[in-house]
């Protein structure tokens, strides 16, 4: 009886220690795993584009909530507070954006099974050869002989792939570019924001607090507009 408590008293506290040190060790795992993604972003050819995108428009995320939320500015004027948070928005969606089409450029590409194109299906040869041939001569003896029903073979069409072409090919960029729904979705984003780019100058209030920071807005997005297209220009260029 004393035997059978110990023995659940240690797994329990085996249990609790090994739970203890999985959770405790989940920030060092999610550091590593940023650490290793952020080696991947600056080593690749769109670290250009990527890097102007957080450059320019992550301030004025960072601005907008330290003027709205930190020091209680544009209290007393709504339609200025409402571009601002809008903005700020915007700006998040432009991050996201790039960080989308970047990982669809530089994607590993898969079949609908979830699996790289370039992996051989389980159980097929893998050096060239058809299966009979590298069958054992002990399997093609005991094998049963079948009468061929059609003399035409039957090949098996191969999984639809989820995007065309190798990453980091024009082929890819394209077919991204012009095809994916998500960046569809991102390009009406982008000209809902140059819109409210042109409605920003009229929200504009010299006696209000956080007036400075719709210029600033202004001017980096504006900036984002044109310098982050001519990175991904010049990211295109660079891909290998």
């Amino acid at each position: 009886m004393a035997a059978i408590l110990c023995s659940s008293v240690s797994d329990l506290c085996r249990g609790t220690c090994q739970l203890a040190g999985q959770i405790l060790s989940i920030p060092c795992r999610m550091c590593g795993q940023c650490g290793n993604e952020v080696m991947k972003v600056m080593q690749s050819g769109f670290c250009l584009y990527l890097v102007t995108a957080f450059a320019l428009q992550v301030p004025p995320v960072i601005k907008t909530i330290q003027a709205l939320f930190q020091n209680n500015a544009c209290q007393d004027d709504s339609s200025l507070r409402t571009w601002l948070l809008w903005n700020a928005a915007g700006c998040f969606a432009n991050i996201i954006g790039a960080l989308y089409i970047v990982s669809k450029i530089q994607g590993e590409n898969r079949d609908h099974y979830g699996l790289p194109s370039s992996n051989p299906v389980p159980g097929s040869p893998t050096n060239g050869t058809t299966a009979y041939e590298s069958m054992s001569d002990y399997d093609k003896s005991s094998e049963p002989k079948a009468v061929p029903v059609s003399a035409t073979p039957v090949t098996t069409p191969p999984p639809p792939q989820s995007l065309q072409g190798g990453r980091n090919s024009l082929t890819r960029v394209y077919h991204v570019l012009m095809y994916d729904p998500g960046v569809a979705i991102y390009i009406v984003v982008v000209i809902w924001f140059i819109i409210w780019q042109s409605i920003g100058p009229s929200r504009s209030n010299a006696d209000a607090m956080c007036d400075p920071e719709l210029w600033l807005s202004l001017l980096l997005d504006g900036l984002y507009l044109s310098l982050g297209t001519f990175a991904f220009i010049l990211s295109l260029c660079c891909m290998r």
